[in-house]
């Protein structure tokens, strides 16, 4: 069997998780709120309202992690990654190159 990772929001996963009450959830977390907002605004690629909107939305998903199976802070690219096939059970193939 092949697994599925779906990078979506909360209420995607909740359509997600109503339609296959078996799928594993997890949730990528900021290392804190500051950082969050220090990543954002280092994008430089919104206005002012657009990160306000953002920023209410990412607050109010994070607000939502409870929901998942488990949540994975992404504060090292690499030990999230490591983290995350650990908690889906996944091993990386030789010949994946995706």
């Amino acid at each position: 069997g092949r697994h599925v990772i779906l990078e979506i929001d909360v209420q995607g996963a909740r359509q997600v998780r109503q339609r296959i009450p078996e799928a594993r959830m997890v949730f990528i977390a900021p290392p804190s709120w500051e950082e969050l907002r220090q990543r954002l605004e280092g994008r430089g690629t919104e206005t002012d309202d657009q990160m306000s909107r953002r920023l209410r939305t990412a607050r109010a998903e994070m607000d939502a992690a409870n929901e998942f199976d488990a949540v994975v802070v992404n504060d090292q690219l690499g030990e999230a990654v490591e983290e995350l096939v650990r908690l889906l059970g996944l091993e990386p193939q030789p010949d994946d190159r995706r």
